[in-house]
């Protein structure tokens, strides 16, 4: 065999089982390439060596085959890598960002506003005692008692309420009171909520 004929049986082999084989891998694709592209360079390096030139494109085939097997996984681990890369992109692109000055605001529902709910604060340094509903000269156990600084969510009915709190401060010879606050309040069906804050000045 010629040099001339090897190096053409050398390109013609890769190329048949290109066309005859089912669509190749990336590690397949290198090992085809690198089989041709050795088996010709042992061609070349076979007849200038005097040697034979099937055996030297044989031999180069093997070589070839080998390193573009290599060099084809490489080739497709990088693919993959691209390919996970461009998906976690979207990912991120596509949630949704925080926004930035703090959490965001969430709403009560289809239900809000509620114009029946409301809170109770106590702002003052004292124990406040709150009495809903109830008549001056007869006044039970409080509805509930605030703390200094607290504040409670409390529910009223559309319409008036009456409300009644007592301030206590603490002493050494037991709970002294500082005064009484007594007021109607309404609740405006039209509002979107209600709210009281009891300060100093209050009482």
């Amino acid at each position: 065999m010629t040099v001339r004929q090897a190096f053409i049986l050398a390109l013609i082999v890769p190329l048949v089982a290109v066309g005859c084989a089912t669509p190749p891998t990336a590690t397949q694709q290198g090992a085809i390439i690198g089989a041709g592209a050795g088996a010709a360079t042992g061609a070349v390096v076979g007849a200038a060596t005097k040697g034979s030139p099937g055996k030297g494109a044989l031999l180069g085939a093997i070589i070839g085959g080998l390193g573009g097997a290599i060099a084809g996984d490489i080739y497709q681990q990088g693919q993959q890598r691209a390919y996970e890369q461009g998906r976690q992109d979207s990912a991120r692109a596509g949630a949704p960002q925080p926004v930035p000055g703090g959490p965001p605001v969430t709403g009560q529902g289809p239900y809000a506003p509620d114009p029946t709910r409301g809170e109770v604060s106590n702002s003052t340094r004292w124990e406040v005692q709150i009495h809903l509903d109830q008549q001056p000269g007869n006044l039970g156990s409080p509805t509930f008692v605030l703390n200094p600084q607290e504040t409670r969510p409390v529910n009223l009915d559309v319409g008036q309420h009456r409300i009644i709190a007592k301030a206590f401060v603490t002493t050494q010879f037991g709970k002294r009171p500082v005064g009484t606050y007594d007021r109607m309040v309404t609740v405006d069906p039209r509002s979107s909520g209600w709210s009281i804050r009891f300060v100093e000045t209050s009482f």
